[in-house]
């Protein structure tokens, strides 16, 4: 996903932390892996309450980007001249927002924003995710807005307190995570001339304090799907722990859903917040339209089922579906779209099997940036187009 490593060559040779596979009682995976079978999630939503949270516009709209743990607060940006102005609100009609910062829009265009609000509403951690490759590349940093004091600053960019040996490459912001606390970054180190020897570490700061929570070594790992409190990603089909760097290897979870579900490969796309679930997709083109998957995945009883399919033949114009969410309840919220003619769906695929519609809207550029949905799927951003312009709304549980 970042590049910042990708001067890692086929003859590097990296060191790696890996401790025991998926179902063998890891320490730090004890609770997910090695527990008697947890009971069911939060119940799925009953129903959802639609809140305007913006009128429509045909010019002055606003695409959310962030929303808070709890669904109370929301982060929305705004095309103004040449910069994205990002703003703060609750998720409740009337009140306008309150901006906190802006960024250039062309580097946001070319790059990865990354935004988070914590349940209190009290901050804005906002900035571009890091893609430093070489050692002369320049230091990205994120920002911050406090609401009590209404100023932004920078964050420091954190210091490994006992780095390993090899030239120091730039430390890159990979992730804030969902809840608002926590901050991902990594720093590639390389020893000796080629074949060098890379290293990855992964350190986590607190969004708040600044404060360094924690650094591990990853070696070469990517920081993929990330849990919402930031203690775990996923990097392929492995699972890493962020605080320590260990890994619980999730390839015979995946073999045993392929096993159960025969067809082409599946690839792992997400994991819930308690670890337990994992979202599986695969495409199956042998069939004339081809039909793209989503499976769940238990892996606390090792069984899953079925949850969403759409039929596509994978070409411009057709259904295409991106991952959103992995509820503790055991459903997925998915945003369907094609392009053109630029016309999209979340939905949401319940344990029961049901599948319903979220939020529908006329997709404007940027084309997935027109949702945003809470780790658990009880909240949901949208910004659609209609007859009168771009609306901003918020479906909450009700």
């Amino acid at each position: 996903m970042h590049q910042d490593h990708r001067h890692h060559g086929a003859r590097s040779r990296h060191r790696r932390v890996v401790v025991a596979a998926l179902l063998g009682c890891s320490l730090t995976l004890a609770a997910a892996a090695c527990a008697p079978v947890p009971p069911p999630g939060p119940a799925a939503c009953p129903a959802r309450t639609e809140v305007q949270l913006e009128p429509p516009d045909p010019t002055a709209f606003s695409y959310p980007r962030a929303v808070s743990p709890n669904g109370e607060w929301a982060v929305a940006s705004r095309v103004v001249g040449a910069d994205l102005v990002l703003a703060l609100r609750p998720t409740v009609a009337g009140p306008a927002g309150t901006p906190v910062g802006s960024l250039a829009y062309a580097a946001v265009a070319a790059g990865t924003l990354l935004a988070s609000v914590p349940a209190d509403g009290s901050q804005v951690v906002f900035g571009l995710a890091g893609t430093a490759s070489l050692p002369t590349d320049p230091q990205t940093t994120l920002r911050r807005w406090r609401a009590a004091s209404g100023t932004v600053v920078d964050l420091p960019v954190p210091v490994v307190a006992s780095p390993p040996s090899g030239v120091p490459y730039p430390v890159n912001p990979v992730r804030v995570s969902a809840d608002g606390r926590r901050v991902l970054w990594t720093q590639s180190f390389r020893e000796g001339p080629e074949p060098s020897v890379w290293q990855r570490v992964l350190i986590v700061t607190d969004a708040a304090t600044d404060a360094v929570v924690s650094t591990a070594s990853i070696d070469g790992a990517e920081v993929g799907w990330t849990t919402g409190d930031g203690a775990a990603f996923l990097d392929g089909n492995r699972l890493v722990v962020t605080a320590t760097g260990a890994t619980t290897d999730l390839d015979p979870t995946v073999a045993a859903a392929g096993a159960a579900f025969p067809g082409p490969q599946l690839v792992l796309d997400g994991i819930s917040d308690d670890l337990r679930y994992l979202a599986l997709r695969r495409y199956d083109a042998t069939t004339v339209p081809g039909v793209f998957t989503y499976i769940l995945w238990d892996r606390s009883i090792a069984t899953g089922r079925i949850a969403y399919q759409v039929a596509t033949t994978g070409q411009v114009g057709q259904p295409q579906v991106r991952l959103d969410a992995v509820t503790l309840a055991g459903s997925l919220v998915l945003t369907k779209w094609a392009s053109p003619p630029d016309l999209a769906e979340l939905v949401e695929a319940h344990p029961g099997g049901a599948v319903t519609v979220l939020s529908a809207a006329t997709v404007l550029t940027p084309a997935l940036s027109w949702a945003v949905t809470t780790t658990d799927g009880r909240t949901v951003l949208a910004s659609r187009r209609g007859v009168l312009g771009q609306e901003l709304v918020a479906e909450r549980c009700s």
